[in-house]
């Protein structure tokens, strides 16, 4: 069951200097096609939000994809992918990147 995926504020922001590291001048091919996989993945957590590990702040998933750590919320968590419900992006991490204690949770559509 395909569901809704929404992303935080800082999430966009995340993902905005993400691209913009990965597409500067001279970044080449590789780093394009890195960008696209990291994409690819945060979207593909709409099939099965549930597949990847609880995260160290409560209430949270963690996706690792490229070195990037993904952040989000299932709600509901069931555990269950079948009924399992709306991924909310809260936080895109890069390589050696310091987290916050705790990621921001303004959704933005």
């Amino acid at each position: 069951m395909p569901r809704q995926v929404e992303y935080s504020v800082a999430a966009i922001s995340d993902i905005s200097d993400m691209r913009r590291w990965l597409h500067q001048p001279g970044a080449g091919r590789v780093a394009k096609e890195r960008a696209q996989r990291i994409a690819a993945a945060i979207r593909e957590l709409r099939n099965d939000p549930v597949m990847w590990p609880k995260g160290e702040i409560l209430g949270t998933r963690e996706r690792v994809i490229e070195g990037y750590t993904v952040i989000y919320h299932v709600d509901p968590d069931t555990n269950d992918r079948r009924s399992a419900g709306d991924v909310f992006i809260l936080r895109v991490f890069g390589p050696g990147q310091d987290r916050p204690a705790h990621p921001s949770s303004s959704v933005s559509s």
